[in-house]
């Protein structure tokens, strides 16, 4: 869930010097990003008009502020912002705001962060907890602790191509700035569900738990390294197994305009058995590759691709999502999703059977 706030002292002393009755009337929210690093890509704005009457757009040009962990931030307007002189009467306009150096800035006031139903946390406490409660009970999490991994989708193919979901989360365990802050943990589950049958059995599942550590070289480049573990959850007789060491590195390409590239590789080094599938290297490679071209709020493009080079054989994977909310169903907080493969092993108990599938769904995450 987002948290928004009101931005800080030098965004509150703006609207003052605009005069009291349009800062009663014109009000600045801060889309607040879970830590400074998230920030890193961008920060939306969000100025507010409560007004009866249309009103000049004067946006502040620099705001001080903090993330959801409590470390402050301070922004800058992009200057790549579509050009607006003025926001509707009871309407909004959406800014960017890129981080710039906050070494010298003094941390903001707290703020409020209300979740749901009543429930809070101590803003800036990164100790303290998120809660929420729901038609299940109440339920807590350690604030900043979990995140989005992998994407989290359902789509829908005809014929043998069934469904496919995915479940995916990321951990991170440990806040500050010590080694214990790059540890992460995360788990992502794949289903592949024969919709097309009339009991709708599920054809197969693939547990992938992992470890590692994760650590910025620059503010667009990261680099990971760890132990993941993606099993069919068989038994003596038919488990398949994949034990890695891996190392990847990402890199951010900013194009401007809200437009972005990404490009992963990884290679892996495989420890322990694999079941009964003890040539599946053959077939699943020993390194891999995501590239992905994305706007902020608008379609994304990404294609994964894996591989052994002394074999010739692997597996790609190809991505394409757009938010719902583009066509008109502004409350939507979903993605329209494709989700389409070819080569070998999508699911572990095929891994030496080569295939195409494609499917359309919804996604939570992208």
């Amino acid at each position: 869930m987002r948290l928004f706030s009101l931005a800080a002292a030098p965004c509150l002393a703006w609207l003052a010097s605009a005069g009291a009755p349009l800062a009663a009337q014109i009000a600045p929210i801060v889309d607040l990003p879970a830590t400074r690093a998230s920030a890193a890509d961008g920060v939306s704005i969000f100025i507010l008009n409560d007004s009866d009457a249309a009103r000049a757009l004067i946006a502040p040009a620099t705001i001080d502020t903090v993330a959801r962990d409590g470390s402050p931030l301070r922004l800058a307007l992009d200057p790549a912002n579509p050009v607006a002189e003025t926001i509707a009467a009871h309407g909004f306009v959406k800014l960017r705001y890129r981080l710039v150096d906050s070494a010298s800035a003094s941390p903001a006031p707290p703020h409020p962060a209300d979740i749901a139903s009543g429930d809070s946390k101590a803003a800036g406490d990164p100790s303290g907890e998120q809660t929420l409660t729901s038609a299940r009970g109440r339920s807590s999490s350690l604030a900043g602790s979990l995140y989005a991994y992998e994407p989290n989708y359902a789509v829908w193919g005809s014929g043998a191509s069934g469904a496919k979901l995915q479940l995916s989360v990321g951990v991170r365990p440990f806040g500050g700035k010590d080694i214990l802050s790059h540890l992460r943990f995360a788990y992502t589950q794949q289903i592949f569900w024969r919709v097309n049958y009339r009991s709708g059995p599920i054809r197969s599942t693939i547990y992938s738990p992992e470890i590692f550590l994760e650590a910025p070289i620059t503010p667009t480049l990261q680099i990971a390294g760890g132990y993941r573990h993606d099993s069919n959850g068989g038994g003596v007789t038919d488990s398949i197994d994949l034990n890695r060491l891996y190392l990847k590195l990402n890199k951010r390409i900013d194009l401007g305009h809200r437009w972005q590239v990404n490009l992963t590789p990884q290679i892996w080094y495989d420890v322990g058995d694999h079941g009964v599938a003890p040539d599946i290297d053959d077939f699943w490679g020993y390194a891999a590759v995501t590239a992905s071209i994305e706007q902020r709020d608008g379609i994304k493009f990404s294609l994964f691709a894996r591989g052994n080079p002394a074999t010739g054989k692997g597996g790609s994977e190809f991505f394409l999502s757009y938010p719902l909310k583009s066509f008109g169903a502004r409350n939507a907080g979903v993605y329209l999703f494709g989700q389409a493969f070819t080569g070998f092993g999508e699911q572990l108990i095929d891994y030496n059977r080569e295939e195409t599938r494609a499917r359309i769904g919804i996604s939570l995450t992208r």
